[in-house]
Formats: structure tokens, sequence, C-alpha cells
């Protein structure tokens, strides 16, 4: 209720006494992202992730403790610029639940970003077998991509070859 430090209050008093409880570590991690304290979302998340299933006390969500955990995690990666964890993560994401949409597009914004181009590709074609919509859109943006390059190709290689 727009009160994030009084609900991470809450949270740590809550997590006292029952330290593995699965929506406690979640809402304390969100808090934490939200907040740009990526270390400490970071430390929940893990933790969270590395309990037996068994061990959870929760009665809720069941992907708070795999796929949502793992989505959060790899925001939390990115924002550290720890690319090749958040790709993991989003990976891990994709192969559980490959009906999870944010994992592919997020996944699909990182390639974009590193001009991966061929494995944007990929992951359309992969894409596609559960969601072709969200494909099409994958594609656009993957030509739109190599439009853009080629516009620009030849104005850098000319930068490139001319003596500074």
């Amino acid at each position: 209720m727009s009160q994030p430090a009084k609900a991470l209050a809450v949270s740590r008093a809550g997590r006292h006494d029952y330290p593995d409880a699965v929506e406690l570590l979640f809402l304390e991690a969100t808090l934490l992202y939200e907040q740009g304290a990526l270390a400490g979302a970071e430390e929940r998340l893990l933790h969270l992730l590395g309990m037996p299933p068994d061990r959870a006390l929760t009665a809720g969500d069941t992907g708070r403790q795999g796929y949502k955990a793992r989505q959060l995690l790899a925001q939390v990666y990115r924002g550290q610029r720890r690319f090749s964890e958040a790709e993991a993560q989003w990976r891990s994401i994709i192969e559980q639940q490959p009906r999870f949409v944010p994992a592919w597009r997020e996944l699909s914004e990182l390639y974009l970003t590193q001009g991966r181009l061929p494995e944007l590709e990929e992951l359309a074609g992969a894409l596609a077998q559960v969601n072709k919509l969200e494909a099409s859109h994958l594609r656009a943006r993957a030509h739109e991509a190599r439009n853009m390059l080629a516009t620009a190709r030849p104005g850098l290689d000319r930068k490139a070859e001319s003596p500074t």
C-alpha cells in the first residue's frame, strides 16, 4: 500500500519466526529489488531456490519457489550487468514453464541489445511452438534490427576506414 519500508519490516519480522516461509522470502526479495538492493534480493532468491520443496512453508503460489523466483533473479542479474547469469535463468524458466511469456521476452531483449540476431531467430522458432503471435513479434523485431544494422553499416565502415 505504497509503504515499502514498512512492508519490508513486517516481512523481516515474519521471517524471524518462519525463516523459510516462501511467501515472505519472495515478498522480501521483491521489495529489495524494487528498492535497488540487488545483493539482498539475490540472497533471498538464492535461499528460496535452494530450499527443498518439502521444507517450504507455503500454501500459496508454487511458482514463487520456481519460475517466478528465477524471473526475479534474472532481473536482479540484469540489473547487476551479469548478463550470462540472467540468460541462464531465463533459459531455465523457458525449459520448465514454456508458456511463461515474460521469460521469452526478456531473453529476446537481451539478444537484441547484444546484437545476437541468429540466437534471437532461433528463439523465435522455438517460441512458435508455444505462442505463434509472440514468435511473430520476435521475428519482426529481429528483422527490424537487421535492417537498422544494414543501414548503419556503410557509415560505420567509412568511419572505420578514415584516418583519425
